[in-house]
């Protein structure tokens, strides 16, 4: 050896202590980081079981160690050791240990660190407890015993590292901070036991060790903050620990913080944002706080911008938690794009998981993970080919897992799933018997675990089997499978809903079976546990509450009240503003029909106010809340707090425009990972500004007397400020009854009119019969036939319809408009005529009710002969159209400005839309009243909507369309573009008075969404137009001319007459035109077929929405 025994008695002990500490501290964050420790979403072992070799392995590297001086150092130190002094002779002793570490960490032979302990052994038995000396010593003995723990894994070995370090701590340190380092290095070793004991204890002790180590070394350490919050992550992860959201803050900030700590340049940055990440997402899983999930994402998406371009591992690692963190926001979210996200990054995962025996665990796990994500797409889609690869990949899975191994049962349980789902589609006996030998084989291998996830799949297993082949015994065993997972699952878990949920529908379909009441009070008790709990996301919370409204309906039970009261406000909640409105309306379709179920009831009961007040908040949702972000008057709060009312305003303003914002599947496969993170902070932002203007509105309802601000106003409210020159018609169809609620001012409830004679069933086969008359005109698709229709062909087909308008328009007549009209006693001699706003509800808000009545024969009869009709999508939205404060619009002002579009470019031309602006724009100027227009190329969309802005009055003369697969993308085809009604909604257009939609399909409205009201004559309501006149289909080109021109002669009539110039006055100008239509073109009596249809399809289309 190259050393003097004069230069070995002045070393430094100090100094290798701190260094020892050192190399411990280094490797630990090494190790920690590389073993991808949070991937929490995949089941795997903590493998720090490298730690004692890598710190030895890290003061000797082998490129500058030789082995034939390795052994010339043993050789030496054996030689020497009998000479030295009593006094020199533990240093020689720890010298020695020092060589066989080196020669270990060269052969990696365990009989090296054997020599090594004996050595280090003997030489603390040498020291006195003051010796400098002690400490070095026992820290290498810890690190000397870990080693040989991580390759024998005799646990005695793992108790000897702690004992050393436990030692060193009651010896005197050189500073506070070498303390602090023993501190966590014990924090780390109490790490890895507690992966081999499983025993929470160690834990605790973990973290309060680490604790004590940054309070003493200080929080400016990254790698120790960055330990800390892996402990916590993991006791997070433990049924045995009540983590709390405390705990949460606490990982959080220490992650959040390491990062801010660590360079740019950090080699290790990628995990260290990976770990948040999955901290995030897990405090989302456990409290269902949206915001989390979204910076998840975001701290993901830098994870990948910052990963090494040639760590496969690590971005193998990294890809797996994005898709994790996607799945988990799909579970919130129900977003196929989140989904398609989950899948394609898992693949990648996958692609980048080597093949070999040290990763067959990861692998297989991996395999599992998307497995489930195309079961659930293969739900989403109900395309089969997903759940065959979802077996093929499960089966995988399995494979790769020796006998014994404890994620085993969980990846044959779900493969056992799919089998039966599969089953259900094919009705093949073999696979169901593939099915039951997969559940075998779990049980056979999963011993006596009482892991809840475990019981939860064995209890889902169990129901898909007696659902599929009904035998009680495999039900009976479900539930008990399902009682041990709640009962071993924290109130607060996230799992906790679905344990809840799934268990209920196996009591319930026992009730079934047996008749037992008790079993059904028990689902019913889970449910509503569901439908309140913080833990629940919104689509949980409302599916648990629709299974209770079935179970008390059908049961009859007394609670069914108390079970929609709890289910009409969680609508909203899966349509929240922390959504996009094309999502929120994508959320909501099929839970169009919840609401009206729900006023039904209400009315059985005789609760005719409770009904009202349902309807109105659970319907129309989306606008609504657009009605709630647009408040300017907040005259009241400004009196008392005019700052916090400002606040509020610009709050709900940024909100409204983060709600606005457009992304897609395409634009997120497209874009780089930077920009990736741009998209994913945008979503972030939005979703603060919904949290902060919810903690805002709640605040506002604290203070005295805004206890109800912008809620929806009680049916006494509505009731005081209803129109003296009419009624509204609220008609409530739903699967068990069909009733008008009319609400008439002066009276103190609503007047209760049963249609005994109409049905859901019956509007159902009207709005198809309608549907037919349409298609078969070719009212609902683009022609090339010119100078007829607004874009569509011509009446070829009316043959092929005969009669169907007319009847109806007849059934309307006598199944729901004439009780109607008889209760009300109104007459065809009333002068002036009453008005009627119609509020149809289900699929009668499709049909023309208008238009109802009697057209042949000595019996004639219209609507029209008795009232004036409208329509309001509810009654909330009429009563802020009549108030024009509400609104801050400045009446009269601007004018009307006329849009023409004769030329469309790849449409049919529209010649009569240039006769029909010039005809408007004289009429206007004969009565003295501003008129502008905007003719062919200058109607683009830029310049429609700054006229929108400077008029209050539009007619809108071109070609329109509705899009059924996304309703807000139904538009105005103007020049060079289209004018859509998501853009539509996002104007704020303070001095809208009027606009006429003289285009085809501008309120034919979206099927899938019939209490949303989504069209684009709807969309002119919510941009804050007053009134509104619209089509139900294609019109004829010289009709609308016609009808136009007769209808403006009637307004600018009764404006001269009233003397002002107001939008409301539309309804009485459009009843007058349309009865002039009529008389002018009725065909006589004996007339064909196809000729009274013609005359019905050219005037019934037109109707008025609003004020």
């Amino acid at each position: 050896m190259d050393f003097t025994l004069e230069d070995w008695k002045s070393w430094d002990i100090s100094e290798e202590f701190e260094e020892g500490i050192e190399s411990f501290v280094q490797q630990n964050r090494i190790a920690r980081e590389e073993a991808d420790r949070k991937a929490r979403d995949v089941p795997g072992d903590l493998d720090l079981s490298t730690l004692g070799r890598k710190i030895i392995a890290y003061r000797f590297p082998s490129n500058i160690l030789w082995r034939n001086q390795v052994e010339q150092a043993i050789a030496e130190w054996n030689n020497i050791i009998p000479t030295l002094s009593k006094e020199d002779l533990p240093k020689g002793c720890y010298e020695l240990g020092d060589a066989f570490w080196a020669r270990h960490a060269l052969t990696g032979d365990v009989h090296d660190l054997d020599q090594a302990i004996s050595a280090q052994q003997r030489a603390i038995s040498l020291l006195p407890d003051d010796d400098p000396l002690l400490p070095v010593v026992l820290m290498a003995l810890g690190v000397s015993f870990l080693a040989r723990f991580e390759l024998t894994k005799d646990i005695a070995d793992l108790e000897e590292s702690i004992s050393a370090h436990d030692v060193i701590l009651v010896l005197k340190m050189p500073a506070e901070s070498t303390k602090g380092r023993v501190l966590h290095s014990m924090g780390t070793l109490y790490d890895i036991r507690f992966q081999h004991t499983n025993n929470v204890e160690d834990l605790e002790k973990s973290v309060l060790l680490k604790r004590r180590s940054i309070n003493l070394i200080g929080s400016d350490d990254p790698d120790l903050l960055g330990s800390l919050a892996f402990s916590l992550g993991e006791l997070s992860e433990s049924n045995r620990y009540q983590f709390t959201s405390a705990h949460f803050d606490e990982m959080i900030a220490l992650e959040r913080r390491a990062i801010d700590l660590s360079p740019k340049d950090d080699p290790h940055l990628s995990c260290k944002l990976i770990n948040l990440s999955n901290s995030l997402r897990t405090r989302f899983e456990r409290t269902g706080q949206h915001l989390d999930i979204e910076e998840s994402m975001i701290a993901q998406q830098k994870a990948i911008h910052t990963l090494p371009r040639n760590a496969h591992t690590t971005q193998a690692a990294t890809y797996e938690h994005v898709a994790a963190a996607a799945f988990s926001r799909y579970g919130r979210t129900r977003d196929r794009q989140d989904l398609e996200n989950a899948i394609s990054t898992q693949r990648m995962a996958i692609k980048d998981t080597p093949r070999d025996d040290p990763n067959k665990v990861k692998l297989s796990c991996r395999l599992f993970n998307l497995a489930g994500q195309l079961e659930a797409f293969q739900s989403l889609t109900s395309e089969t080919h997903h759940l065959d690869e979802a077996i093929s990949v499960s089966a995988e899975a399995a494979e790769l897992l020796p006998v014994g191994h404890r994620y085993l049962p969980i990846i044959l349980t779900g493969l056992c799933q799919r089998y039966v789902r599969k089953y259900k589609m094919n009705q093949d006996n073999s696979t169901l018997g593939q099915a039951r030998e997969c559940l075998h084989r779990a049980e056979q291998v999963m011993g006596d675990t009482t892991e809840p996830w475990v019981s939860a799949l064995f209890g889902a297993s169990m129901l898909a089997f007696y659902r599929a082949e009904r035998k009680l015994s495999d039900l009976i065993a479900s539930i008990c499978f399902y009682k041990s997972a709640i009962e071993n699952t924290p109130d607060d878990h996230p799992d906790m809903a679905s344990h809840l949920i799934n268990s209920a529908e196996a009591l319930v379909l026992a009730y079934n079976s047996t008749g037992f009441l008790d079993q059904a009070h028990a689902a019913i008790a889970q449910l509503r546990a569901v439908t309140s709990s913080a833990a629940a996301s919104p689509v949980q919370r409302l599916s648990a509450a629709r299974l209770w409204c079935i179970i008390s309906g059908v049961q009859r039970f007394p609670d069914l009240l108390d079970a929609y009261q709890t289910t009409i406000p969680l609508i909203s909640l899966v349509a929240g503003l922390d959504q996009t409105l094309d999502k929120r309306h994508e959320n909501l379709k099929g839970l169009s029909q919840l609401s009206l179920e729900a006023a039904a009831v209400a009315i059985g009961a005789g609760k005719l106010d409770v009904a009202v007040e349902w309807l109105e908040s659970g319907r129309c949702i989306v606008w609504n809340q657009l009605n709630g972000l647009r408040q300017r008057s907040l005259t009241s709060l400004e009196l008392i707090n005019p700052a916090l009312a400002k606040r509020f305003v610009n709050l709900s303003a940024a909100l409204e425009n983060a709600s606005s914002r457009v992304s897609s599947s395409q634009q997120w496969i497209q874009a780089d990972s930077e920009q990736r993170v741009s998209m994913q902070e945008q979503v972030a932002a939005h979703v603060k500004l919904a949290g902060d203007w919810e903690g805002m509105l709640h605040y506002i309802r604290t203070i005295p007397g805004f206890g109800n601000f912008l809620r929806p106003p009680s049916l006494r409210k509505m009731l005081e400020s209803l129109p003296e020159e009419g009624v509204v018609v609220v008609i409530n169809v739903s699967s068990t009854r069909c009733d008008a609620l009319v609400l008439v001012p002066n009276l103190d409830d609503p007047l209760h009119i049963p249609l005994p004679m109409f049905s859901l069933e019956k509007a159902e086969e009207l709005r198809a019969q309608l549907q037919s008359c349409i298609r078969s005109n070719n009212l609902r698709q683009h022609g090339r036939e010119a100078n007829e229709h607004r874009g569509m062909s011509r009446f070829r087909n009316a043959s092929r319809s005969k009669g169907v308008l007319e009847r109806t328009l007849g059934d309307l007549w006598s199944l729901v408009v004439r009780p109607i009209l008889d209760e009300l006693a109104f007459s065809t001699s009333t002068s002036p005529k009453p008005r009627v706003w119609w509020c149809p509800t289900g699929p009668l808000a499709f049909l023309p009710l208008h238009a109802a009545g009697i057209f042949r024969g000595p019996n004639k009869v219209c609507v029209a002969d008795f009232a004036i009709s409208s329509y309001t999508p509810t009654v909330t939205a009429l009563l802020e159209r009549l108030d024009s404060k509400s609104h801050g619009t400045e009446a009269n002002s601007g004018g009307l400005i006329a849009i023409s579009q004769p030329n469309t470019p790849n449409l049919p031309p529209l010649p009569g839309t240039v006769d029909e602006v010039s005809a408007i724009r004289e009429v206007f100027a004969s009565h003295g009243i501003r008129a502008d227009t905007l003719d062919h190329d200058e109607a683009t969309v830029e310049a429609t909507v700054e006229a929108l802005k400077d008029h209050g009055f539009i007619h809108l003369a071109c070609h329109a369309s509705q899009n059924t697969q996304d309703p807000l993308k139904s538009c105005f085809y103007l020049h060079g573009g289209c004018l859509s009604l998501s853009e539509i909604m996002k104007l704020k257009l303070r001095s809208a008075e009027f606009a006429f939609l003289s285009a085809c399909q501008t309120s034919a409205g979206d099927e899938q969404l019939s209490e949303e009201v989504v069209h684009l004559a709807a969309g002119m309501l919510a941009a804050g137009y007053r009134s509104v006149v619209a089509t139900m289909w294609s019109i004829p080109d010289s009709s609308a001319c016609d009808l136009s021109d007769q209808f403006y002669q009637q307004l600018l009539q009764l404006i001269k007459l009233s003397g002002q110039v107001d939008g409301k006055l539309s309804a009485r100008a459009l009843h007058a035109a349309l009865g002039s239509v009529r008389r002018g073109s009725m065909p006589s009596e004996g007339s064909v077929e196809c000729s009274m249809e013609e005359f019905l399809l050219a005037w019934v289309p037109y109707l008025h929405f609003g004020a």
